[in-house]
């Protein structure tokens, strides 16, 4: 069965190259990756990693590339040919790739406010405040997705611009200012904030730009889940007594 999709997959290799060109050559892609397992024959299981990058809006496009390993290079190969606006997470192979000279970084308020959640929910009260501006931001976001169709791009984005640089700017302004030991919760929230103090403002340059990276998140996401089932039936499987033959 191995072979059956080994060599599927050699059939279409073709058509995937030919996705891949049309997804990298928009100016505007969002990404994401997980980690899967590799077992390979002799060996021991070794932790590889799977990536995905679509298209953020306009022509709708997807795929997924597998390496070996996590190592910041593989970013750097796989946008190697990718000029535009990258929307990612923090993960330091990303931010090594926007840091050409012909790619923009978007930052993902998401992963932002996840970390104060997190905080909030082992009792950290300051965190609170973060995720109500967080909702703020979210909330203005819906409210323009809202707007009839017959209000102009350069419109919507002139309303985003207005409403949500209010909120960021309090935002910051309280990031820059408070005092939290790095290790704790609300440190490693308020540090995470900071260091993306610009490419967490970036999509408020264009109407298509997106407030977070959710639409790779959710895209990839049946194979994080795919994994942690596969893990799971395994480990239970070995756990099961088996009958004496």
């Amino acid at each position: 069965m191995c072979d059956w999709v080994n060599n599927c997959a050699a059939a279409v290799k073709p058509l995937y190259n030919e996705l891949k060109k049309f997804v990298l050559a928009y100016d505007y892609v969002n990404a994401d990756d997980t980690p899967v397992d590799l077992l390979r024959k002799g060996k021991k299981i070794k932790q590889a990693r799977l990536w995905l990058v679509r298209t953020g809006g306009g022509p709708p496009g997807m795929f997924f590339h597998f390496t070996g390993d996590w190592k910041n290079e593989r970013a750097k190969t796989l946008f190697k040919n990718f000029r535009g606006f990258l929307q990612t997470d923090n993960y330091s192979g990303y931010a090594k790739v926007g840091n050409r000279h012909d790619i923009v970084p978007l930052g993902c308020w998401a992963h932002v406010r996840r970390r104060f959640v997190e905080a909030a929910k082992i009792g950290v009260k300051e965190a609170e405040s973060f995720i109500t501006l967080s909702n703020l931001l979210y909330r203005i976001e819906h409210r323009i997705a809202e707007l009839p169709q017959t209000v102009s791009a350069a419109d919507k984005l002139a309303l985003r611009t207005k409403r949500a640089n209010r909120v960021l700017n309090r935002f910051f302004d309280k990031v820059n200012s408070i005092h939290a030991l790095p290790k704790s919760a609300l440190g490693k929230a308020v540090i995470y904030a900071r260091n993306q103090q610009h490419v967490l403002r970036n999509y408020l340059l264009d109407p298509r730009f997106k407030f977070d990276n959710n639409t790779a998140e959710q895209a990839i996401r049946p194979v994080t889940l795919g994994a942690k089932t596969f893990s799971l039936s395994a480990a239970n499987a070995a756990a099961k007594p088996r009958p004496y033959s």
